[in-house]
């Protein structure tokens, strides 16, 4: 039996032999990183997907953490599983990649375990992707001892933004967000990009009620909504600032139709 959660993205999102996904790093072109050094930074948005279509973007935003001393990260995914409609956390084996551990955050989990909104569902982590194919972009950023908390979403409403952030509230002096966020997603380049603007527009104006309503109305098909809202209203409680890194849209054709997928990397942090 393995001491270490099994990655179900190495080797799929990302490559399995550390050196050759070292090299395809050295050649990233990061934006922006130096704004960061004299910032208290809350928390980070960044993608999921393959290495080759979102791994620039995941290291644009997550390059921020050199900057920070804190050790613990609260990292929000989403489950594309819908047999798991639940919001749950995470506390057993370390999750890994590239067989360095990331143990989990046990004050964290002390702090969120007892909440009506979430439940202890490990089962549900085992399978998910959307955590554990940004931790190897983590594990080059931060090479100093870190604790993770992996929560996963399955509803992405106002009230979860709103719990997640309060939960945060109480961990924000040892503890950075994460958030694992895609944009939105199925749709054709135009409507990506147009529904995309929207949503960032709300998204900035650390108004989280305004979010999940233009979210709604113009059927944004994001990947992990209740998470970003969770961000904005961290943000908003810290007296913070949004710093968007990067986009960018990556279009493919199925079945003779034009599917794209936004991605952003987005920094939050608060003058010192």
């Amino acid at each position: 039996m393995s001491t270490y959660r099994i990655s179900v993205s190495e080797g799929y999102l990302y490559p399995s032999n550390k050196e050759e996904m070292d090299k395809i790093m050295d050649n990233y072109n990061y934006r922006f990183t130096e704004k960061f050094e004299n910032k208290e930074i809350i928390g980070v948005l960044v993608p999921h997907g393959k290495i080759q279509n979102c791994g620039e973007l995941v290291m644009s935003g997550l390059k921020s953490l050199e900057f920070s001393h804190k050790s613990n990260f609260l990292i929000l995914g989403t489950k594309h599983n819908s047999s798991f409609p639940i919001n749950s956390y995470y506390d057993g084996s370390p999750f890994q990649a590239h067989g360095r551990p990331f143990p989990i955050y046990s004050r964290g989990i002390e702090i969120i375990k007892n909440n009506p909104w979430i439940q202890r569902d490990n089962l549900s982590h085992e399978k998910e992707y959307s955590i554990d194919s940004i931790l190897p972009y983590l594990s080059r950023v931060r090479r100093d001892d870190i604790g993770i908390l992996p929560i996963l979403l399955g509803r992405h409403n106002i009230d979860d933004s709103l719990n997640i952030a309060r939960t945060f509230n109480a961990i924000k002096n040892e503890s950075i967000m994460i958030v694992s966020a895609n944009l939105n997603q199925y749709e054709n380049k135009k409507n990506t990009e147009e529904k995309d603007k929207i949503l960032l527009d709300a998204f900035t104006s650390l108004d989280v009620e305004r979010f999940h309503v233009v979210a709604k109305e113009i059927n944004h098909t994001g990947c992990n909504l209740g998470g970003m809202g969770a961000l904005m209203e961290a943000t908003r409680v810290a007296r913070g600032s949004i710093m968007i890194i990067q986009q960018s849209i990556k279009c493919y054709n199925s079945y003779g139709n034009e599917r794209c997928t936004g991605y952003s990397a987005i920094v939050s942090y608060r003058e010192l």
